[in-house]
């Protein structure tokens, strides 16, 4: 649409990205970590072309991640743990510079929210451990086009 992009982005990574937190009180204090183990996003994405070469564009849609979280020290909730696959929501913004006709190299922001998150806790003075999953995603990288 002369100088318009509007489309669409599907991607899979497969991460390690690690959080933690603590729980307390009442009862003494729970520290806990968190991993992604990977996420996935579908997205609309709509930019503009100001040269020949290069793109900057928007985007956002939905995100799936596979989260755990676990007790990271002894104490009364060393017994709770949860492994889930969330949806969420993901919006960011990007650029992408056309190096060669195939080759683009591009630089990307994401905001990822899974919502917040409860489990039972097992053996602590709480019934639950409540917990945020977000996080901000920064990816730099190519693309290459078959065609």
């Amino acid at each position: 649409m002369d100088r318009w992009l509007v489309g669409a982005v599907a991607d899979i990574a497969w991460t390690h990205i690690n959080g933690s937190g603590s729980k307390g009180p009442p009862g003494p204090p729970a520290e806990y970590t968190t991993e992604f183990d990977w996420i996935a996003t579908l997205r609309a994405r709509a930019g503009y072309i100001p040269t020949d070469n290069f793109l900057i564009y928007a985007h956002g849609g939905v995100a799936f991640a596979d989260i755990n979280l676990n007790p990271a020290n002894d104490g009364p909730w060393n017994d709770s743990s949860f492994s889930d696959t969330e949806t969420g929501w993901v919006v960011g913004f990007g650029a992408e510079y056309k190096v060669q006709h195939n080759i683009s190299l591009f630089a990307e922001y994401s905001y990822m929210d899974f919502g917040d998150g409860s489990f039972p806790a097992q053996g602590g003075p709480t019934p639950n451990i409540d917990f945020d999953n977000s996080l901000s995603l920064i990816k730099i990288g190519f693309n290459a086009r078959f065609n």
